[in-house]
């Protein structure tokens, strides 16, 4: 079984913990800062952004090991630092916590993001997802790691499968996933240029509503294409920014992390893409659709 497995996607059977944080009432920030002091043995991060004093500061005390983007203005904390210099951006928000818990989603560390942005902070116990995630760090730490493994994790009522940009084809996991749904397809978006995962949209046959981000909802984007095929899209209502990159199909799949739905997400930057098949944490995401839905216009 063990050979079998090294040709075959074999499920991977633990006690997965998760929960999420929908982050437009705050709380996420102070989420990530205790799962860093909480850590006993180590706490490897890499964010897009960070100018959160107090993520900073338990970084410092954990004395993590940082990646950042070099574009990105903020913090510097006295801490084993990184900064990741590539084609495109360094754009992940996650953390890997003793080698068993992951943080990650849409989240950045920053003020502008804890001040009533939309955003999701995801927080898993799982080893085996942990393995994955501290796989790709270390491939970014080192720049000439192998690539990470994408297990197939199972859960009680639960699964999840990891992807990491640019390596991984995510846009080619959504277009898959888009197009096997039945019943409905309800996605958040910041922004959205891909052709192919539009297209997965227009050709689904599903019932399809989306919110665009608005400043992003321009004629470089697919907003107008979708609206004018008749797709149900709507900018988002929320004065601050709408940051998700969410999409729920059928009320059973979840597919969400740092992947926007373009194609510098899908052959430049560094992303990680996380594909959850549970009703139950469905349902949830369902709720904040329809609550960033009921604001938009």
């Amino acid at each position: 079984m063990e050979l079998l497995c090294l040709f075959l996607l074999c499920p991977v059977q633990e006690n997965v913990s998760l929960s999420f944080i929908f982050c437009a009432n705050g709380g996420c920030g102070s989420r990530v800062q205790e799962r860093i002091l909480e850590a006993k043995k180590s706490v490897d991060c890499a964010f897009f952004e960070l100018d959160l004093k107090n993520v900073a500061t338990a970084l410092e005390k954990k004395q993590a090991r940082l990646i950042l983007d070099r574009g990105q203005k903020g913090l510097r904390p006295q801490t084993p630092t990184k900064l990741i210099d590539g084609f495109g951006y360094m754009h992940n928000k996650f953390c890997v916590l003793d080698n068993e818990r992951v943080l990650t989603g849409s989240f950045n560390p920053t003020k502008s993001a804890e001040d009533g942005q939309d955003n999701v902070l995801i927080d898993i116990f799982s080893p085996a997802l942990a393995a994955a995630y501290r796989t790709e760090f270390d491939e970014l730490w080192s720049g000439n790691g192998r690539n990470a493994r994408n297990p197939r994790i199972e859960g009680s009522n639960l699964s999840i499968r990891a992807f990491f940009c640019p390596e991984d084809s995510c846009e080619l996991h959504v277009v898959n996933e888009l197009l096997s749904a039945k019943r409905s397809i309800h996605f958040l978006a910041f922004s959205f240029t891909s052709e192919e995962i539009a297209d997965a949209l227009l050709y689904s046959g599903a019932e399809v509503r989306g919110v665009m981000e608005r400043t992003n909802a321009h004629d470089k984007s697919q907003y107008p294409r979708m609206r004018g095929f008749g797709l149900d899209i709507r900018k988002d209502g929320n004065p601050r920014m709408m940051h998700h990159k969410t999409f729920i199909i059928d009320g059973s799949i979840v597919i969400t992390g740092s992947f926007n739905p373009t194609e510098s997400a899908d052959t430049r930057n560094d992303e990680n893409l996380l594909i959850i098949r549970s009703p139950e944490v469905a349902r949830q995401f369902e709720r904040e659709f329809e609550r960033v839905w009921a604001e938009a216009g």
